[in-house]
């Protein structure tokens, strides 16, 4: 059994630990929280994916339930519950639909334990969406009126719109993403490295696309753009890396071969340390139909990387005037958007390479978001602790 201590215990349990947005932001907050006020543990209802040996590295506990995607096992449940007796929290925080309900049931199961809930999606298309995950979403809706202390938004939209699938509009906040600016900054030493370990000359302008192969990604719009660019500029040519990105997806290199651009792509797969590649870009795309608050977009500003991005979740409000925004699934406008940044003269680009770093560095630090996730586990820590129960609804925080 783990010994308490004066420290605030929070437990986090979240759906995997893959290199993807939530996972990414809980990995930069426990990086840079106050571990002389916080003692973190980690569950992941999966395996330790590709962040649980960096978030081991810090120290803190990380547990499996071995869990395959989209089922719930009896004895997963059973070796939650005595994870559970064993950590003994003060808090359980649940990233992720189903994060968020193992959370809710592991607060049941560790005496009525307080549990917040991170909810990151925005619009999910239900065509899209195992029967699992959609009964999942169903079950959270009707206990959010009743079971977390808190619900946190990584949007406004994102909190719109659950309410309007029926979760509670009672005790939530909104959360943004954030980045780590120390590790996202220009970077020339790793621009050259990069463009020589692909053997890119340092005139040829490169399209970039981080992120994994899910629909709502919208990669085939990407393309589509790739292959309009590559037909106008000889000199130009596209990297992709992320989850599912790279030779094995058929689907995608058929795509490319639609488009005549294989030999001008580089499919880079899953990367732990897109610091070193996103420097690298002259132009960061984000071609998703459907998004909350993307972090590869903060990410490729703070590295000082002008971006585009479609016109949906938080996009616009990240990128503001630094960059471009258009409209979803328009492979032409895309084009034009990209085309507008590459023939920008270098002081020009300077210039929005420098208020988009400025940009993020002032509005989403992941120290500043670290600071707001602190506050709230201190709070309902605090509150619940003192015997005052539940956490009053609607107060608000200082953010």
């Amino acid at each position: 059994m783990i010994q308490k201590n004066s420290k605030i215990r929070v437990c986090h349990v979240i759906t995997s630990l893959d290199a993807a947005g939530a996972q990414v932001l809980l990995e930069n907050v426990l990086r840079h929280v106050d571990h002389t006020v916080f003692e973190s543990v980690v569950i992941s209802l999966r395996d330790r994916g590709v962040l649980g040996k960096d978030i081991q590295s810090l120290g803190i506990p990380v547990h499996t339930l071995d869990m395959d995607p989209g089922r719930f096992g009896v004895s997963s449940i059973f070796k939650l519950r005595n994870l559970m007796r064993e950590i003994r929290p003060d808090l359980i925080h649940g990233w992720l639909y189903h994060g968020i309900l193992l959370a809710t049931m592991g607060a049941r199961l560790a005496q009525k334990t307080p549990v917040l809930w991170g909810i990151h999606h925005l619009r999910m298309d239900p065509d899209t969406l195992k029967w699992m995950t959609r009964g999942v979403i169903r079950t959270c809706s009707f206990l959010s009126r009743w079971l977390p202390e808190m619900s946190l938004y990584v949007t406004q939209d994102a909190l719109d719109e659950h309410i309007r699938l029926g979760f509670s509009p009672l005790k939530t906040h909104v959360m943004r993403n954030g980045v780590d600016v120390e590790r996202f900054t220009p970077n020339s030493d790793a621009r050259v490295a990069f463009r020589k370990q692909l053997g890119i000359a340092e005139q040829t302008k490169i399209v970039g696309r981080v992120g994994r192969y899910t629909p709502e990604k919208d990669y085939r719009t990407f393309i589509r753009a790739a292959g309009i660019l590559a037909r106008r500029n000889q000199d130009m040519t596209f990297v992709m890396c992320g989850e599912g990105l790279d030779d094995n997806n058929r689907e995608l290199v058929g795509w490319l071969k639609e488009e005549g651009i294989e030999g001008r792509c580089h499919l880079l797969g899953q990367q732990k340390e897109v610091w070193k590649i996103i420097p690298g870009f002259d132009v960061m795309v984000s071609s998703s139909f459907s998004e909350t608050c993307p972090i590869v977009l903060c990410e490729g500003m703070a590295c000082g990387v002008v971006c585009v991005a479609t016109d949906v979740g938080d996009s616009a409000k990240i990128v503001g005037d630094t960059g471009q925004v258009i409209p979803s699934r328009n492979a032409s406008r895309l084009a034009e958007a990209v085309s507008k940044v590459t023939s920008l003269t270098s002081e020009q680009y300077e210039q929005q390479s420098i208020a988009a770093r400025d940009r993020i560095r002032d509005e989403f630090s992941i120290r500043t978001i670290t600071r707001h996730y602190s506050d709230v586990w201190k709070r309902v820590a605090r509150s619940t602790s003192s015997g005052n129960g539940r956490v009053v609804p609607g107060t608000p925080l200082a953010m």
